[in-house]
């Protein structure tokens, strides 16, 4: 109810291949887990002229990681993956792997992306994460400096040439991303 704007919104997102990434924010009840969990059911997809089929969905919830490490987040990622793509033997194998290593790289990532591009040109990793805000807060074990590289890191997997196809990102949080987290120039939180 209410949200046929801000799904036509995401849905072109989805269909862009270069541009397949949102951040939506407001207040705590506005409706944007809501909006995240629309965008896992089939049939909207279907109503929105959209192959459902065409997509790994992953979401992840940021609040449930605690506390937040960028290897606890990649972690949870393929992890919840691995259950999406359980037909997959070869990604399955690949997801498996990057799992049993001591670190979960911007490499690692990128290596499953271009693997499910060499599957299917077309098929891409849709990532609907909600309360990003905790990935914009330092914590004991997640120093500023390590902040700073995680969201390069995924700042530069979103735009990497040659796996931005692959992947499509949709975060909330409870304010805006520029008055979220480090200070930096508004280049980091525009949207490619």
């Amino acid at each position: 109810m209410g949200r046929k704007s801000e799904l036509r919104f995401a849905f072109d997102l989805i269909a862009n291949n270069f541009r397949g990434h949102a951040a939506f924010y407001g207040s705590s009840g506005m409706g944007k887990s809501s909006l995240l969990y629309l965008l896992t059911y089939p049939e909207i997809w279907q109503e929105q002229g959209q192959d459902y089929s065409k997509s790994f969905i992953v979401y992840l919830n940021c609040t449930d990681i605690n506390p937040f490490t960028p290897y606890a987040f990649w972690k949870e990622i393929l992890i919840l993956l691995k259950d999406e793509v359980e037909d997959n033997d070869e990604l399955e194998a690949l997801i498996d792997e990057v799992l049993e290593g001591e670190t979960i790289e911007k490499a690692d990532i990128r290596r499953i992306l271009k693997k499910i591009g060499q599957q299917d040109q077309d098929k891409f990793l849709l990532l609907l994460i909600d309360d990003y805000d905790s990935a914009l807060n330092p914590n004991v074990e997640y120093t500023e400096v390590e902040m700073l590289a995680f969201l390069s890191e995924f700042r530069n997997l979103a735009v990497d040439k040659k796996v931005r196809r692959h992947l499509r990102t949709i975060v909330t949080t409870f304010r805006r991303l520029n008055e979220l987290g480090p200070k930096l120039s508004r280049k980091w939180f525009t949207l490619v």
